[in-house]
């Protein structure tokens, strides 16, 4: 097991990360609730949860630091294969985020890969290596608090919004710089990005968030 790790460049590591929400549901209206007590669920508790918890998946070009997100509401999960489909394809509507091919290695926390088994396999069967690490998730996680951290202002208004809105987020990342001096994130990818691997066409993709 790994206790450190770094990528080489953009597409080299991608570090996946799955979580359910500690405060965000949807509510038997269909709009988007916050509860202030932080929920225990986890992904493996979901289908029998009480409420229709908010999930977010992450994926994050370690590199680079670019990160693709959405959300999806339970009480299924989400489809992941669909997820990465879209995370993994290029994005023309999305000029500013550029994130798009298949890695060489993967970073998948065992709660995901115990969630999403068969798409492990299948990421495994492209010749995807798994990265089996002590720790530096903190990155990944990182994200997941950006997205809680960016929908506050959606309480009360129709999930579909915040499904909507977090591709937006993702390319506002991506090109976002402290300074005028300083590269974005989009920057760096586009400059380092060796050769790219594009998903197979097995691959089938299907609309956002759709429950499985």
């Amino acid at each position: 097991m790994m206790q450190h790790y770094r990528s080489n460049h953009p597409n080299h590591v991608h570090q996946l990360v799955a979580s359910v929400s500690k405060h965000y549901y949807a509510g038997k209206d269909g709009l988007l609730k916050y509860q202030d007590k932080p929920f225990e669920t986890s992904l493996a508790k979901l289908v029998g949860a009480s409420r229709s918890h908010m999930v977010i998946y992450s994926l994050r070009d370690h590199y680079s630091k670019l990160f693709y997100a959405e959300v999806g509401f339970g009480p299924g999960m989400p489809s992941m294969r669909a997820f990465l489909a879209r995370a993994w394809r290029p994005k023309p509507d999305q000029p500013d985020l550029p994130l798009c091919g298949v890695p060489e290695l993967m970073l998948i926390p065992k709660t995901a890969q115990a969630a999403f088994p068969d798409v492990v396999t299948d990421i495994e069967h492209m010749g995807v290596g798994l990265v089996d690490v002590a720790s530096g998730f903190q990155s990944g996680i990182q994200d997941i608090n950006t997205v809680e951290n960016s929908i506050g202002h959606y309480i009360g208004k129709p999930i579909d919004q915040v499904v909507s809105y977090l591709p937006t987020l993702s390319g506002w990342r991506a090109k976002y710089k402290k300074s005028t001096k300083e590269k974005s994130k989009a920057d760096v990818w586009r400059e380092h990005v060796p050769a790219i691997r594009l998903l197979p066409k097995s691959w089938a993709e299907t609309p956002a968030a759709e429950p499985v």
